[in-house]
């Protein structure tokens, strides 16, 4: 699986576009998921307030503040999957700034499994804002 360090571009509709760290414990899950030796996946969101750097040995958020179910799994493309999650305002309300997200595997102790993580400057959240994340793994 390859990676890139973030870098933060908007696109044609002005959404921002990070290219995000996978964690060496979502490559280590996702190579056992594959060869059938484990059943975790990753299945839930999460937006956090941390500010600490980014590492490929960060095994959570630093500061997790909000998890949601995938919306939706995409993987019609070949060697492609888009994990989408939505946030919704009254989700978020109360929330301050957003700084960070990854997908993890839903459990608990060593089954709460982190595939990526990413820091990105503050998106403010006022009661009336909803963040949409969509995150793609591509297999070279």
């Amino acid at each position: 699986m390859q990676y890139k360090r973030a870098e933060e571009i908007k696109n044609d509709n002005n959404k921002k576009v990070v290219t995000i760290v996978a964690t060496t414990s979502g490559k280590s899950g996702t190579a056992l998921y594959f060869t059938g030796a484990s059943t975790q996946y990753p299945d839930q969101g999460v937006l956090g307030t941390g500010s600490s750097t980014v590492s490929i040995g960060n095994t959570d958020l630093q500061a997790e503040s909000h998890r949601e179910d995938f919306a939706d799994t995409d993987n019609s493309v070949q060697r492609e999957i888009l994990y989408t999650t939505d946030f919704n305002s009254i989700t978020l309300s109360g929330a301050a700034g957003i700084t960070e997200l990854g997908i993890k595997a839903s459990g608990t102790g060593a089954a709460d499994t982190l595939f990526n993580r990413e820091y990105f400057s503050s998106v403010t959240v006022d009661g009336t804002v909803e963040i949409q994340t969509q995150i793609k793994f591509e297999i070279f």
